[in-house]
């Protein structure tokens, strides 16, 4: 399964691919949104994973389900104390889930996993 990860922290983002590919994912990673939003597209990813500052996670989760390709596809995101603020809207603007930061490698690998078999085969519209 694809995964589309969208992470401005070089570190951050190649060690989510690392471990998501480990995980057996196959996975595209972009440092911004638009970027994100063309490998999701692309890629025809199952799932795309948010690591951005709240700003920034609120107007991805927007961009991404105004986009008919993309508006069905599961948008998880990695939160820094939880969805307060604008991650709160981020969930309220249709993020279908999140992980707090720091996160537990099981936690995260978990939730992922949960996400991807609720939403069985094709969910794009």
């Amino acid at each position: 399964m694809k995964i589309t990860v969208v992470d401005p922290d070089l570190l951050s983002r190649e060690g989510l691919r690392a471990l998501l590919g480990i995980k057996g994912y196959l996975v595209t990673a972009a440092s911004e949104i638009q970027e994100g939003l063309r490998l999701a597209r692309s890629g025809k990813a199952k799932m795309v994973l948010l690591r951005l500052p709240p700003p920034q996670c609120l107007e991805a989760v927007r961009l991404l389900r105004a986009d008919r390709e993309v508006a069905k596809t599961p948008i998880l995101l990695i939160a820094d104390g939880g969805p307060q603020g604008p991650f709160r809207e981020a969930m309220e603007a249709g993020a279908t889930d999140w992980v707090s930061q720091p996160y537990e490698v099981r936690d995260l690998t978990e939730k992922i996993r949960t996400i991807l078999e609720s939403n069985p085969g094709e969910i794009r519209p």
